[in-house]
């Protein structure tokens, strides 16, 4: 979604996969599975995306922003 699209980046802090299909979502876990390099790569830079940009210090500063 494009939602998703603005906070995360696939491959980089997030795998993506086709919306509702169970075949694009196996296809992803399995490559997860296989690919321990991409693991780690997509877990550290999800950890990353949730301090930066999701503690409720920076979500109530982007509100207030978004709000004046």
């Amino acid at each position: 979604t494009r939602a998703v699209r603005e906070l995360f980046v696939d491959r980089k802090n997030v795998l993506l996969c086709k919306k509702a299909n169970a075949e694009s979502i196996a296809a992803a876990v399995l490559e997860l599975y296989k690919d321990k390099d991409l693991r780690d790569l997509i877990g550290r830079g999800g950890y990353d995306i949730f301090r930066q940009q999701t503690t409720p210090v920076h979500l109530v500063a982007e509100l207030l922003n978004t709000l004046r």
